[in-house]
Formats: C-alpha cells, sequence, structure tokens
C-alpha cells in the first residue's frame, strides 16, 4: 500500500477510524493578515452528494461522463465485490444514470445499486 497505508484519511471510513477525532484537529482562531482562520465545522447545507451531482449533471458533457465511467470501472473493477457494490450505492445516491452506469462497468446488480 502507498500513502498512509491503512490508516484512513477520509471520513467516513470502513476500517472504523476517524480523522477527525481528537483535539489534534480541532485549531481554531488563527490570524493571518488581519483574517481569522481555522477549520471549523461546515455550516453550508450541502449534502455530501450536491457537489459532485451538480459536477455530473451541469459540467460535465458525454464525453466527460463517458470518460469518468470508464476511468472509475477500470480500477473498481479490481476491488473486492462488496467494496463495488458499497461504491455503486453512494455513485447512485449522486444520480441514478451514474451509479447504473458505474454498476453495470463493474458488474454489480442495478437492484444492489440502487438500495
Amino acid at each position: 500500500m502507498g500513502g498512509y497505508g491503512p490508516v484512513a484519511n477520509y471520513e467516513p471510513s470502513m476500517h472504523g477510524t476517524s480523522v477527525s477525532a481528537g483535539k489534534a484537529y480541532a485549531w481554531h482562531g488563527e490570524t493571518f493578515k488581519n483574517q481569522t482562520v481555522g477549520r471549523y465545522d461546515k455550516v453550508h447545507p450541502n449534502t455530501d452528494y450536491e457537489q459532485p451531482r451538480e459536477l455530473w449533471n451541469k459540467v460535465f458533457n458525454d464525453a466527460d461522463r463517458d470518460a469518468v465511467i470508464e476511468n472509475i470501472s477500470g480500477f473498481l473493477g479490481k476491488c473486492r465485490q462488496d467494496i463495488k457494490e458499497r461504491q455503486c450505492k453512494l455513485f447512485y445516491k449522486v444520480d441514478p444514470v451514474y451509479g447504473e452506469r458505474v454498476a453495470k462497468g463493474v458488474g454489480v446488480s442495478l437492484d444492489i445499486a440502487r438500495m
């Protein structure tokens, strides 16, 4: 494994670890050029799916969508079946067509992707 190995650097993680746990990640309020910067809880109403949904539906053209599906399918297709299924469910939450196309590309049942 490269990078940090089995240590998760994202949330939620299937490894049961948390990157935001502990006070090491809780700094606030450093002043820089008359502005206060820091790490704060998000206050925007976005879900985890709104931004990728906008990217898929409003930014990408058909060629971009095809390239993304091919790229994801190529790498995700090498993963264990449980990982493929979990990821397809997430892509489906972004957009049903996105999820269905990834599911088809990696051999996951559409019934599972739609769960």
